[in-house]
């Protein structure tokens, strides 16, 4: 650390000495009668500013710019993106129930669903509400996307409950 300290003090001191032999050189052969200084005289320019009158441009005709009717990433209706299959209640198992369950679900417009209604049911209630807790509780969905936006659709659901 000391050594450090005194290797930069040296090279410090060896710089600025440097510095002041090369001034001392330069300053002892160039002399102030040397130096030859030129004030010149201003050059005239000559020049003109001319009015200049832009005309506007005549419109040819108006180009209507149609709204887009569909964008990239655009869905007509909401797609299912994760689901499980639902859980085959016990009892049922036991008691030999089989069905299939219809549901309309209503999307939302962040994928969640909001509402489900029973439009066809197995049959059996136990059936029915197994089917339509697992589609409100797990299922996610990519909602209906109109020009870029997302919004609110219902779409129709089955499941087929078999032993």
């Amino acid at each position: 650390m000391n050594s450090d300290k005194k290797l930069h003090q040296l090279s410090l001191g060896l710089s600025i000495g440097i510095h002041v032999i090369i001034f001392a050189f330069f300053s002892f052969f160039i002399k102030d009668q040397d130096v030859i200084y030129v004030n010149p005289e201003p050059i005239p320019i000559a020049f003109e500013i001319k009015e200049v009158i832009v005309k506007k441009p005549k419109v040819v005709s108006k180009i209507e710019e149609k709204e887009p009717k569909r964008l990239p990433g655009d869905r007509d209706h909401s797609t299912v993106q994760k689901s499980i299959e639902p859980y085959y209640p016990k009892d049922a198992i036991n008691l030999g129930w089989e069905g299939e369950v219809t549901v309309k679900a209503t999307i939302n417009s962040k994928g969640r669903v909001t509402r489900v209604k029973l439009l066809k049911s197995s049959g059996f209630p136990l059936l029915d509400n197994a089917f339509i807790e697992t589609v409100k509780s797990d299922y996610v969905f990519k909602p209906k996307r109109v020009l870029g936006v997302n919004k609110i659709d219902t779409i129709t659901l089955s499941y087929e409950f078999i032993l």
